[in-house]
């Protein structure tokens, strides 16, 4: 995907590109603004391909040969982390998303000395038709993650939602958010009803070719951990 590339669609085509990526939009579309979040949104997938074993071996079943991969590697190397506590959401389809995160350096020696007593998590909210501010969620749930964990795919039960992920800590049977990610909307496994007309077949046509989660592995293979489900 090349800003080129994106230059050479329309503004409404930016909109639905956008939006199958989970951007939200507020007010009026800024093409600059679209393209920026669009073209960020494949270098956060090429640096998550770095960071986690399992995917990257599942992804192997459809790369090239292993020159192709070698030589990839080699002309674009990708930091393994950033130093900064932040978490990323993804859509991947109907009923599952993708999260990837990281620690600053503080603090992840902080939670290496403690880890007999402190609980990395990840926790799942449900945000639909509400403004969230942390603790009004419709539900919640928790999965537990390791220190040396960057990476997870994340079953959500609701398709058709919007759904916002915390990074946190569970310290004496007290949460604490460290990090929240940007809000994410889960699409219906069916056609709307308002199925689109011959005129708007060039954008689907265009979207045929985005599949930004092909060759990331199933998620059925990764089983998930929920630790706790919380009903605000």
């Amino acid at each position: 995907m090349t800003k080129e590339r994106l230059q050479s669609i329309s503004l409404e085509e930016l909109e639905v590109l956008a939006r199958k990526q989970g951007y939200e939009l507020t007010g009026a579309a800024d093409r600059a603004a679209l393209t920026e979040f669009i073209l960020e949104n494949f270098k956060e997938l090429e640096r998550a391909e770095e960071n986690n074993l399992a995917i990257r071996v599942e992804q192997s079943k459809y790369q090239g040969t292993e020159r192709e991969t070698t030589d990839h590697a080699d002309a674009f190397p990708i930091e393994k982390r950033y130093n900064q506590t932040r978490v990323v959401f993804m859509v991947r389809d109907p009923n599952w998303a993708y999260a990837y995160w990281d620690l600053d350096n503080n603090l992840l020696e902080k939670l290496k000395k403690n880890a007999d007593g402190d609980r990395l998590v990840l926790r799942v909210h449900d945000v639909e038709l509400i403004d969230f501010t942390g603790s009004n969620a419709n539900s919640s749930f928790d999965i537990p993650i390791q220190i040396d964990d960057t990476s997870w795919y994340i079953y959500l039960p609701n398709q058709n939602c919007s759904y916002i992920l915390e990074l946190g800590i569970i310290s004496e049977d007290k949460y604490r958010c460290l990090a929240r990610s940007n809000p994410i909307r889960t699409p219906r496994n069916s056609f709307s009803d308002n199925f689109p007309s011959a005129d708007q077949g060039l954008t689907l046509n265009l979207l045929s070719g985005f599949d930004t989660f092909e060759g990331f592995g199933s998620s059925s293979g990764i089983p998930q951990r929920i630790l706790a489900v919380h009903r605000e």
